[in-house]
């Protein structure tokens, strides 16, 4: 500072140029996306401990339904139907990722009620060469 003057900046201003930051703009949504799938994961012992904690045995259908909607699935109850073909009533739950084409299908029995055990399924077509269909 000189005669009570400040003296010019010497850094240079810098412009923001959206083709430079598109690719990492992409990069940070795709993480993003691929990070934000849920808490649902494609490794079948995780999301086996992870069914058990969400809904343990004896639990309501009622009650694991709200629970397993809470997670991003949509529940049902259902028998006699291609998921459950037997006339014993399950609760079915299914979650579907559309940006990884990943499905996950959740298949609780149940007796009076109450959750007996479970049976999961996970399907990944991330490149779409075939239609899932769990």
């Amino acid at each position: 500072m000189a005669n009570g003057k400040s003296e010019p900046s010497k850094t240079m201003p810098t412009k923001f140029s959206l083709p430079f930051y598109a690719p990492i703009l992409a990069c940070v949504i795709a993480i993003i996306a691929y990070g934000g799938v849920g808490c649902t994961t494609t490794d079948p012992d995780r999301l086996e401990r992870q069914l058990q904690r969400w809904v343990p045995e004896g639990t309501s259908l009622e009650e694991a339904s709200r629970t397993m909607t809470k997670h991003g699935f949509g529940c049902k109850i259902e028998r006699n139907s291609s998921a459950n073909p037997s006339s014993t009533p399950a609760l079915v739950c299914r979650k579907h990722n559309a940006f990884l084409n990943r499905d996950w299908l959740v298949i609780f029995t149940s007796k009076d009620g109450k959750v007996l055990k479970n049976e999961y399924y996970i399907s990944t077509d991330f490149f779409r060469i075939a239609p899932s269909n769990p």
